[in-house]
């Protein structure tokens, strides 16, 4: 479990989200899929998010260290129920496909905490949740609320122009 919010967004506009991340001292942590073996890069710089990535993490140093492990695939973030996962939030911008008129809905999202290796919970830290609540903030004000969903104005054309969200 953990705390979301679910929105329509662009990559223009998800760049102000991310560059509010920075100012608030986390890393963008993204993975490298397309690529063999797969890779972890993790960066202050805004350029990393190009519009061809639609999901990154935040990376809040303070909370804790950042785990990486590495598969026969590559090396991928360790981004769930951990201490790694307690010092991540999860971003992502709404992967728009033009050619096939459909567009998926994205989220900032921080887990609940976890277990540690004796069983003992260990909560999401309170530096986490502040920047989280400030990046909620900026997501609200670049988008309007819908009833179910936030959407900036330019996922709102195409939503209104018929593309599909599933």
């Amino acid at each position: 479990m953990g705390r979301q919010i679910n929105y329509y967004m662009e990559h223009e506009s998800f760049l102000q989200v991310a560059q509010l991340a920075l100012e608030c001292g986390c890393e963008i942590v993204k993975q490298n899929l397309d690529i063999r073996p797969t890779t972890v890069v993790r960066t202050r710089d805004i350029s990393a998010i190009t519009p061809n990535d639609w999901m990154f993490w935040f990376y809040i140093p303070e909370a804790g260290r950042l785990a990486t492990k590495t598969y026969e695939c590559g090396e991928r973030v360790e981004h769930s129920f951990s201490e790694s996962g307690n010092a991540l939030i999860e971003a992502g911008v709404s992967l728009i496909r033009e050619e096939e008129k459909k567009i998926r809905s994205s989220r900032l999202y921080v887990q609940s905490g976890y277990c540690d290796g004796n069983g003992v919970w260990i909560p999401r830290p309170k530096c986490v949740d502040a920047v989280y609540n400030k990046l909620v903030r900026r997501v609200k004000k670049l988008t309007t609320y819908d009833g179910f969903y936030y959407h900036t104005e330019y996922c709102a054309k195409l939503l209104e122009q018929g593309y599909n969200t599933h």
